[in-house]
């Protein structure tokens, strides 16, 4: 019980491709709008299923959050209403943790804003842009810090205010993920977030 997975079944390859295949299926006949309740709940399965048979290397942050994305999936095509507050509130807890971390974590690279200066070189998978974006002024890098403060601590509140704040703080997510995305390699992290953002919109 603590580590529900179709797994339980088989673990073959066959089996493993199997369930790839089946959660493909669901997720198109989601998109098309077809079932999408049973769609969600099938794909949240089989990657939960995933997730506990990879052990480690399915055990990233965003694997989670897509195992949460999935539940509230099932919940917004059953509800629209509530499953977009609840993806609301997802986010401004993901937003705002991802800030808190930073200050909590007792790095001094965080308190004195000189983290990006060590960032782009030491982050796993840098991409070809963060070369170039660790080689920045130290003062863009600074204020690069303190940005990200502002977007993760600031406009995490906004999630739940009226819509020109909402797409202020949604312009602010998006445009953080895309530089991110350009700069660093981190799966479907930033690509999972910025549908998130979504929920931000009437």
């Amino acid at each position: 019980l603590q580590f529900p997975t179709l797994l339980w079944i088989s673990t073959t390859d066959a089996f493993l491709h199997g369930l790839c295949g089946l959660g493909l299926l669901a997720c198109c006949i989601g998109i098309a709008g077809r079932a999408r309740v049973a769609a969600a709940l099938l794909v949240y399965a089989i990657y939960l299923s995933l997730f506990y048979g990879g052990q480690i290397f399915m055990g990233y942050q965003w694997d989670l959050l897509l195992i949460e994305c999935l539940v509230l999936s099932a919940l917004l095509a059953a509800h629209r209403t509530w499953g977009i507050w609840l993806f609301r509130l997802l986010l401004f807890r993901f937003m705002l943790l991802s800030g808190a971390v930073k200050l909590l974590s007792d790095d001094p690279t965080w308190a004195d804003a000189s983290a990006l200066a060590y960032h782009f070189e030491t982050q796993p998978l840098p991409t070809t842009f963060a070369w170039f974006a660790h080689y920045l002024p130290d003062a863009v890098l600074k204020g690069g810090v303190y940005t990200t403060f502002v977007v993760e601590l600031v406009f995490s509140f906004f999630v739940f205010l009226p819509r020109n704040l909402r797409l202020v703080a949604g312009c602010g997510f998006v445009l953080l993920e895309l530089l991110i995305l350009l700069t660093g390699s981190y799966n479907f992290f930033n690509l999972l977030t910025i549908v998130m953002c979504l929920a931000l919109l009437d």
